[in-house]
């Protein structure tokens, strides 16, 4: 979803099999404004990935994305990692390697970037709080996410 919209029929182009006509069709449409540029890079994600690693993990591969970015949903998958409440944000996320340093973690909490169970850190000096729960789920940036499990 990040590549630029003007380089989505290049992209097609370079790799993927798609005829001529298509491709053509494809510049037309996006050139008209007939059709949203998320669609086909959504259509160019898809054949990828069916290319490679065939149709079902493509079409898994399209519901993650649409959970993940378009409904907001957690990952199927999340890694878990054990922190004790009252472990510092920052030293958590440079732990578990979300992050190459404290200053990174600072920079992403000051930009919005880290979110606990989906209530964005506004604090650098915020540290892990239960509150009555056995886990909780960490954000950090868009595609980043842990499972944290109480240790005692």
């Amino acid at each position: 979803m990040s590549i630029p919209d003007n380089l989505i029929t290049r992209y097609f182009e370079l790799i993927t099999d798609l005829s001529n006509e298509q491709l053509e069709k494809y510049r037309l449409d996006l050139d008209s404004g007939s059709v949203n540029p998320r669609d086909y890079k959504m259509a160019l994600a898809r054949t990828v990935v069916n290319e490679y690693h065939g149709i079902e993990a493509a079409m898994k591969a399209e519901q993650d994305f649409v959970n993940l970015f378009s409904k907001k949903l957690l990952p199927e998958e999340i890694p878990d990692f054990n922190a004790s409440e009252g472990e510092s944000i920052i030293d958590l996320v440079v732990r578990i390697n979300y992050a190459a340093t404290k200053g990174e973690v600072r920079r992403l909490i000051q930009g919005g970037g880290i979110r606990v169970d989906s209530v964005k850190i506004q604090d650098v000096n915020d540290a892990v709080k239960y509150e009555g729960k056995e886990s909780l789920v960490i954000q950090v940036g868009k595609h980043k996410f842990a499972r944290l499990l109480r240790s005692t």
